[in-house]
């Protein structure tokens, strides 16, 4: 019992540590990167350029986040930067594995690109710092049995209640988005990370909501038709959104001159909005409380909204590195706004409160895959149970249309471009990734093309083994040796004995692969071939096979109900 409790304790003290540490870090780049989105709409230095009046600082900060940005890439070796999307793969599959590296570069790379003014969020690396930071701890602490999954989500957890203030939507995403199941023990210890990160974050600095909220909001059954017809709206925009992005990022992977010119156009169309619409680049949160009043024109609307679309796809295809959550948040209170104003044009009453929060809220629940943790977001920010009630309908509505006719998030469909699908389960991630190369024994009987069939009759009976392998002198397979072939005389060396059509596997092939094949086989043990020289690896018989199957599917149980 004394050793039980001793490691109890020190789960406790190690996820309160993660969560006070990932508010710490937090803390520090939100306020790193609003500083210099300060600094970029105080300073107004004008140069002239072909006639044109243009803002120095503004321009300057977002080319020199670019070069930055792409040397970074060049230097660190990185083909892509990484993404929410990886540290979840990690939490879903317990044989991937992320090096903490990446996850720094990309993190550093996404202060640069914030700090010099792209149009991403700072939500998505706040994530990826939280998540990377409990894959770095989950390799040091194996002994006090926290799970990986966990500690990452953990992580997650702590950078969400930090970055919004706020603890619940952060333990809801931990669990919605990232593990994808609920147990006592991950919800217990998440939720000392989130609420330890929230009670430092109060304690050390000063905290604002994000959502300036000064109207009270009272629920009507009005106001409930509407969010619900607006969360179709909501949904459908977020699949042209997603749809959006992965059409451009195409064009940018067709050529490397598809991308150069791409990455031209991209950086001077940012360079043109940061002098004539620059609300359109950055975090854009002051324009979202804007909103609330309803002082934009719908047409200003409307630019916004195709400004900001084509400013973050652009952000992020050509190199810049960044999250989605805020453009998210941004986007979907355009379109709310959009929609008020439609309503006061039908002669409704005034719900721009209402469908700019319910727009945000739905737009970024849906494209992220985690419609609960945004209603409770909306909860902790608007301190509304009213204005809750009402916005949940639009992100229920909007995350089953998106659901039922594109996918379950943006971070699903990243990973399935790379052939990684999530909705298959842990158990299936796991078998995909568990080689045969990791289950072939060197358990078995070999004899080169030459040797007489005699011998081979004879090593076969002292082995009591009823097939054997036919192996060249440089170890490349040949056949399989059957004792019913053994047993016919006209046969006289182990190469006339072989079956040169056996069912083989590859050493490169996953489990879900060998359970496939070995359905049909019959037999003791099927060979394993390494598919670059068609050399023997070992081999694999059916009882290896299931008995690591349930030993995975086990595992996976006692991590999702443990």
């Amino acid at each position: 019992m004394t050793g039980v409790l001793r490691v109890l304790i020190a789960q406790v003290v190690i996820v309160a540590l993660i969560g006070g540490f990932v508010s710490v870090c937090a803390q520090f780049f939100v306020a790193g990167i609003q500083y210099f989105e300060n600094f970029r709409g105080q300073k107004t230095h004008l140069i002239e350029i072909f006639g044109f009046s243009i803002n120095f600082w503004t321009a300057g900060l977002i080319i020199g986040a670019y070069i930055l940005v792409l040397l970074v890439r060049s230097v660190g070796h990185m083909p892509k930067w990484e993404s929410p999307a990886d540290i979840i793969y990690c939490a879903q599959n317990r044989q991937h594995d992320m090096a903490p590296k990446g996850g720094l570069l990309t993190i550093f790379a996404s202060f640069v690109s914030l700090a010099g003014g792209a149009s991403l969020g700072q939500y998505g690396p706040l994530v990826h710092l939280g998540g990377t930071l409990g894959i770095a701890i989950s390799r040091w602490y194996h002994s006090l049995w926290l799970g990986r999954d966990v500690i990452i989500g953990c992580g997650v957890a702590a950078a969400i209640s930090a970055g919004f203030n706020a603890p619940i939507a952060g333990i809801i995403f931990a669990h919605e988005a990232v593990l994808r199941h609920f147990s006592g023990r991950a919800l217990a210890l998440i939720s000392i990370a989130s609420i330890s990160a929230s009670a430092l974050n109060r304690t050390l600095f000063e905290t604002t909501d994000i959502f300036e909220i000064t109207q009270s909001f009272t629920v009507s059954g009005e106001m409930v038709a509407i969010s619900l017809i607006a969360g179709v709206g909501f949904g459908i925009s977020a699949i042209f959104i997603i749809r959006t992005f992965f059409a451009v990022n195409k064009i940018a992977s067709h050529s490397k001159t598809a991308y150069r010119w791409l990455a031209g156009c991209g950086l001077l169309y940012l360079l043109f909005l940061s002098q004539t619409l620059p609300e359109a680049l950055g975090l854009g949160i002051g324009v979202i409380n804007n909103l609330f009043s309803n002082v934009e024109t719908t047409q200003m609307l409307f630019i916004l909204l195709g400004a900001k679309l084509s400013a973050v796809v652009l952000s992020a295809t050509i190199g810049f590195s960044g999250g989605f959550v805020g453009p998210a948040l941004f986007i979907g209170a355009v379109l709310g706004a959009l929609l008020a104003h439609l309503a006061v044009f039908l002669g409704l009453s005034s719900v721009t409160m209402l469908l700019v929060v319910s727009g945000s809220a739905a737009v970024a629940g849906t494209v992220f895959g985690a419609p609960l943790a945004m209603a409770i977001l909306v909860l902790e920010l608007t301190h509304s149970y009213d204005l809750t009630l009402a916005a949940m309908l639009s992100i229920v509505v909007s995350s089953l249309i998106f659901h039922l006719f594109y996918g379950h998030s943006l971070f699903d469909l990243q990973l399935l471009a790379r052939g990684i699908d999530l909705a298959k389960g842990r158990i299936f991630l796991e078998l995909e990734s568990t080689k045969l190369a990791a289950l072939a024994t060197d358990d078995f009987l070999s004899f080169t093309p030459e040797t007489p069939s005699k011998i081979v009759a004879e090593k076969m009976q002292e082995s009591q083994l009823t097939e054997a392998y036919c192996v060249a002198e440089d170890g490349v397979f040949l056949g399989k040796i059957s004792i019913f072939e053994v047993m016919d005389e006209a046969q006289n060396t182990a190469a006339s004995l072989a079956d040169h059509k056996c069912m083989q596997l590859s050493s490169a092939q996953s489990m879900n692969d060998a359970m496939k094949i070995a359905i049909d086989f019959v037999g003791e043990a099927i060979p394993v071939i390494d598919p670059q020289n068609h050399q023997l690896m070992g081999v694999v018989s059916e009882a290896e096979l299931f008995r690591a199957y349930s030993s995975i599917t086990q595992k996976v149980r006692e991590i999702e109900t443990a």
